[in-house]
């Protein structure tokens, strides 16, 4: 039974390390009407994460984390937006009932454009950046970065919300 035990959890880790990193690497921006390299003119400036929620299923369950909050945003009008994650807390959940956890830090720059209200992340700069996942305490290798999906983004003279396939985040400006 302890076996089996072993490689159910074996096998958790290897298929979280693909789960996680579909979800987390690494949240985005926002969007809404643009051409060329320029973004919606309500993204240009200072964001603080005010937490975020990332759901996807995995092995006929949902799996929820939620955290994120003190992500800081930048965003240029020509489209270059840096992400920090230095004051950001990590996102956290559960897999068959043992803790998992995501830590981001360093900061990743993104080149992005809007079109209505989808923010697409064209390229990114991940040097200096690092994502660590535990489950149950223990390292989850992850695999390499990539670029975000497109999102949707709703952002107003205060406040910023962003959603993706399973993903939502609020900001507020500053």
């Amino acid at each position: 039974m302890q076996c089996t035990g072993l490689t159910d959890r074996a096998r958790l880790r290897r298929a979280a390390t693909l789960s996680v990193v579909a979800l987390v690497l690494l949240p985005a921006a926002s969007s809404a009407s643009s051409q060329g390299g320029a973004i919606d003119p309500c993204l240009v400036g200072a964001w603080t994460e005010l937490g975020e929620r990332d759901q996807f299923g995995f092995d006929g369950m949902l799996v929820t984390l939620e955290g994120g909050a003190g992500r800081e945003l930048t965003f240029l009008a020509h489209g270059r937006a840096r992400a920090s994650y230095a004051s950001a807390q990590p996102l956290t959940g559960s897999l068959t009932g043992e803790p998992l956890q995501i830590v981001v830090t360093g900061g990743v720059i993104y080149k992005t454009r809007t079109l209505r209200d989808k923010l697409t992340f064209v390229a990114a700069n991940y040097t200096g950046s690092s994502v660590d996942a535990t489950l149950a305490g223990v390292p989850i290798a992850l695999g390499p970065q990539r670029l975000p999906a497109p999102e949707t983004f709703r952002c107003s003279a205060t406040g910023l919300i962003e959603r993706g396939s399973g993903f939502s985040a609020r900001f507020v400006r500053g």
